[in-house]
């Protein structure tokens, strides 16, 4: 009994001496008292430390738990200029759906140069056609005949004229003449291949004045005014007449038109109905 007494006593001393040397036990909060403790600690909430692999230091308790930022991706290394180039993709990107259309070129027509009003009873654009009737068929022809004339070109000169080709057909046959525009009249140049000099068709009146010239043993006056020829009234027309002895020829030119008629009076100033021609058609005649 004293023996297990003297052992008690000796634990006693050693337990209060390991007491002594151990923190003390936190003090208990006032009853109801919440506010003055943190909210209790949720583990699932918690990210996990990987543990450190076996023989390698321990881990650092100042790493944060934070998931570390992935590095940026590595930037892309410079092409080897030993390697063979890759060919350039050639293939062109699809057109939008609401691209404009390119525009169509339109091809215009020559236009001849201004030459002033006295051209507009001269008409002289390639390509016009007038056709003509005789009035009275010729003595032994039951039928009349017919003038067709054609401008087959009309080019502007460097004076600033217009030079104007037509041709004539008349039963089968075809002949070749030649204009000039200029300086308000309108000069037969050649006919066939025969140059003519001083030959007007007509000279232009201007001003409401009488244009007079004369012409291989002929006086010619142009006026201007209104005409009625063969039933049609012309409102705008330069007359031309040709006098010589024993004869007489009146040349009708409308505005926009060209030439209408063409009367031949013969002796005693009779009319001609076998020499003398009435336009039948050609541009503008319709007006």
């Amino acid at each position: 009994m004293k023996k297990f007494l003297t052992c008690a006593v000796i634990c006693l001393a050693m337990g209060s001496t390991s007491w002594a040397d151990s923190p003390q036990a936190p003090i208990p909060a006032p009853p109801g008292d919440t506010d003055a403790l943190p909210p209790p600690l949720d583990l699932s909430q918690t990210t996990p430390l990987p543990l450190p692999p076996a023989g390698s230091a321990p881990a650092d308790a100042s790493i944060s738990t934070t998931p570390a930022i992935p590095p940026p991706p590595p930037a892309p290394a410079a092409p080897d200029a030993s390697a063979p180039a890759k060919p350039a993709d050639t293939k062109a990107a699809p057109a939008a759906d609401n691209a404009a259309a390119p525009a169509e070129t339109k091809k215009e027509a020559a236009v001849a140069p201004s030459l002033g009003v006295f051209a507009d009873y001269f008409p002289a654009a390639q390509g016009s056609k007038w056709i003509y009737e005789y009035l009275k068929p010729a003595a032994g022809s039951k039928t009349k005949k017919t003038r067709t004339v054609e401008c087959t070109a009309s080019e502007a000169g460097a004076d600033g004229s217009l030079n104007a080709t037509f041709q004539v057909t008349e039963d089968g046959n075809a002949t070749t003449e030649k204009y000039s525009l200029a300086s308000n009249q309108v000069t037969h140049v050649a006919s066939g291949e025969t140059a003519l000099t001083g030959e007007y068709a007509y000279q232009y009146p201007a001003n409401g004045k009488m244009a007079k010239w004369t012409s291989g043993g002929k006086s010619y006056k142009a006026t201007l005014g209104k005409a009625v020829v063969y039933k049609k009234t012309y409102p705008n027309c330069v007359v031309v007449t040709g006098k010589s002895t024993g004869s007489l020829v009146i040349s009708y030119y409308a505005k926009g038109i060209g030439l209408v008629a063409i009367e031949v009076y013969g002796k005693g100033l009779k009319l001609d109905q076998t020499q003398s021609i009435a336009l039948v058609s050609g541009p503008g005649s319709d007006k």
